[in-house]
């Protein structure tokens, strides 16, 4: 079975003709980026959709550290979004600059 996920950071393939715009808000952790989907200070956040296999998905879990399981220490939860998934940082943003432009690829191309 195939899926779609929703990306705007570190697995964003970067393909300027599928992107959307989607309201929330980007926040920089270093070398990787999270995103608040409802936030006081929406903005549009670039997304860019990808299709996945079972196993990719599975992988990808991995990678963002989704434990379905154990959502509690999980660093991210993914959540349907749309007709699809999209990874939503499960820890507290405090103190994390938030992302302005709302594109990480831009920001880390421009920081």
């Amino acid at each position: 079975m195939n899926h779609v996920i929703y990306t705007y950071g570190t697995l964003r393939p970067g393909k300027i003709a599928d992107v959307l715009k989607i309201k929330g808000a980007l926040y920089d952790l270093g070398s990787f980026p999270a995103i608040r989907l409802h936030d006081l200070h929406q903005t549009d956040v670039i997304v860019e959709p990808i299709i996945v296999s079972d196993e990719e998905l599975s992988a990808i879990d991995n990678y963002e550290g989704y434990f379905p399981d154990d959502i509690k220490n999980s660093l991210y939860i993914r959540c349907k979004f749309l007709d699809g998934w999209i990874y939503v940082f499960n820890r507290s943003l405090d103190g994390y600059p938030r992302i302005e432009c709302g594109d990480w690829l831009a920001y880390k191309a421009n920081p």
